[in-house]
């Protein structure tokens, strides 16, 4: 079971790394070719057979092992990670789990409520080994930190796969079928999503991060209980069926619905799905090890075309909403529990409460990082002016597709800023590795900020400021042609003596032959603004200033402040990525006075800065 713990902990690592470089593949090249190598990538435990059969049963699965414990450390040391390794990461990390399955298997009819335990002990160590670094995947970072966890797990992960592995007997003797195998896909998408991610619980629910974390650990531990309760007992099929029922509406519920029911909702759903793999997992029947891969193959592909659409309908739109994927995960994975199951001697309740006390042990992480928390304190200015960044931040990922936030962080340092008004903010998006750059850079700028969420709760717009937020409200824009809903946050900041300035942040439709939805969206802007002086209106608006819609904020009586200072010829977006566009500005109001405006040079987005100093007379 520790083996086991550890291997998933390695193998979500490694399969993470292939998110963002296969999103930044098809920006550059195409969506549905990135679509098709992460299909592929994710069908490959169907080599676990042929592997198992050439390399004989007690030794496939430590070679298995052993090869995902080489590429997880190549992940970590070879930097920039390059695509072709983050698909051997996947394949590799898929394939040592459907072998290791197999191990399990041969435990006899206990195999399948170990099997469970162990993917919640990795995935709850997974969590908090994410949540120690704020949610930032150590297979990006160079750190001694991460260098020194990654090399520990691969360490030990190495020595029980060769010390526990080889003693199992040389044939499985019970196990579940294909498609009862095949549920851990779906089970494996909602932990991704929503149920293993404390960013998910953070941009929903309101919580900090260190809430987010909180949550999802003593969920894990619910799910531990849940797993061990199902696994001695009788459960009859309609009572699966409507237990997944109810986790599809709740997974539904996840892509619509913010606020404080997130927590309560999402540990729910977690002890069902606990409960359903528990079933799906537990069938007794004959079985042969070709069963275990060709399952692992339908299930990764399952997952790998449930994250994939859930993500690619924001900029090449599925024919239904992406907000059925979720609750469609939730009914395949009931789909596995259906039918006979064995029935294994009820554990002792002594035997399950040690499973039970790991995740809540590791409440100690979120606990340390209150304890650690930076001081993010509202100071009052006594400046005449104030700095003003605003950033399209591309959730953290540079033109090649690496997470480097630190290099984001640095940009944004640079510029001194008193206020940051942030685009693409991801929040647990699978693109960004399912980080929480808001609340990262938050931390890391000692800047408190306000939120508002736009294509989901886990992707939008961010304004941060040390200085007092007087009142903050947001709104969305009209959807329009799509593809991606936009929206706006709005917030009054006190300035000193008496002055208060109005900030706008927005980012509108990116497609560039969707003019009419853009205007839509500008006159809904200009309306929000509704001429209120002393405001700046900034962000990322995917217009060029010859088109029409740029146009449209001029004829508003709204300054361009790198046009009135003469630079309207340098571009705000990376050339190696866009052709060098012009896209992101900072309107003014006619009675802020500015200076100092720069567009400077930054690999850390595909987005350039753009940073202006505001002046206000008096009151």
């Amino acid at each position: 079971m520790i083996l086991l713990a550890l291997v998933v902990v390695l193998a979500l690592q490694s399969l993470r790394t292939l998110f963002p470089l296969l999103f930044v593949f098809g920006e550059d090249v195409d969506y549905y070719l990135a679509a098709g190598i992460g299909v592929a990538s994710f069908a490959a435990p169907v080599l676990a057979w042929p592997l198992h059969r050439v390399l004989g049963p007690r030794s496939a699965a430590p070679i298995g092992v052993s090869a995902l414990v080489v590429v997880r450390l190549a992940l970590q040391f070879l930097h920039p990670i390059p695509l072709w390794l983050a698909i051997a990461g996947t394949a590799t990390g898929l394939v040592a789990l459907s072998l290791v399955q197999a191990a399990f298997r041969r435990s006899g009819a206990t195999g399948g409520r170990l099997f469970v335990q162990g993917i919640f002990l990795g995935l709850a160590l997974d969590t908090a080994i994410r949540g120690a670094f704020l949610t930032w995947d150590v297979p990006w970072q160079e750190g001694i930190a991460a260098v020194a966890v990654t090399v520990v797990v691969a360490v030990a992960t190495l020595g029980a796969a060769w010390m526990m592995l080889p003693r199992a007997s040389t044939e499985a003797r019970t196990g579940p079928s294909v498609w009862r195998t095949a549920a851990l896909g779906p089970f494996l998408m909602l932990q991704l999503l929503f149920l293993q991610s404390p960013s998910f619980v953070a941009s929903s629910s309101g919580y900090s991060l260190e809430g987010g974390l909180t949550v999802v650990l003593v969920a894990d531990a619910a799910a531990l209980g849940a797993a061990w309760w199902v696994s001695g007992r009788s459960v009859p099929t309609p009572v699966g069926f409507v237990g997944g029922l109810i986790l599809a509406a709740i997974a539904y519920v996840f892509t619509q619905v913010v606020g404080p029911i997130i927590p309560l909702l999402l540990l729910v759903a977690q002890v069902l799905a606990a409960g359903l793999l528990t079933l799906a997992m537990g069938e007794s029947g004959r079985l042969a090890a070709w069963r275990i891969a060709a399952g692992w193959a339908v299930g990764g592909v399952a997952l790998a075309l449930l994250l994939a659409g859930y993500q690619i309908h924001y900029e090449v739109p599925l024919p239904f909403p992406n907000t059925f994927l979720p609750p469609a995960a939730g009914l395949l994975l009931s789909f596995g529990a259906f039918g006979r199951h064995e029935q294994p001697a009820p554990e002792p309740l002594r035997g399950i409460a040690p499973l039970v006390l790991v995740p809540l042990l590791l409440l100690v992480v979120p606990l340390a990082l209150v304890l650690d928390r930076p001081d993010r304190s509202v100071v009052a200015s006594a400046a005449p002016s104030l700095r003003i960044v605003s950033y399209n931040i591309h959730q953290g990922l540079n033109p090649d597709g690496q997470v480097d936030p630190e290099a984001t962080a640095r940009t944004i340092e640079a510029l001194d800023p008193d206020v940051v008004m942030l685009q693409e903010v991801g929040r647990g998006w699978p693109i960004h590795v399912f980080m929480d750059t808001g609340e990262w850079l938050s931390r890391r700028l000692r800047m408190p900020f306000v939120y508002q969420r736009a294509a989901d709760p886990q992707f939008g717009n961010a304004i941060m400021t040390r200085l007092p937020v007087v009142e903050h409200d947001a709104g969305f824009l009209p959807f329009g042609e799509g593809p991606q809903r936009r929206s706006y946050v709005r917030a009054r900041i006190d300035i000193g003596q008496g002055r208060r300035i109005t900030l706008i942040d927005v980012h509108l439709q990116h497609q560039k032959d969707n003019r009419a939805t853009r205007e839509a969206q500008i006159d809904e802007l200009l309306d929000v603004w509704d001429g209120e002086q002393r405001t700046v209106i900034a962000g990322d608006m995917n217009t060029q200033p010859d088109e029409p819609n740029f146009a449209l904020f001029l004829d508003a009586g709204l300054l361009s402040v790198q046009d009135e200072a003469g630079l309207g010829h340098l571009p705000t977006a990376t050339e190696e990525v866009v052709g060098g566009d012009r896209v992101d500005y900072v309107f003014v109001t006619r009675d802020v006075s500015f200076s100092g405006v720069a567009v400077p040079y930054s690999f850390a987005s595909d987005h350039l800065p753009i940073a202006v100093t505001a002046s206000l007379g008096p009151v």
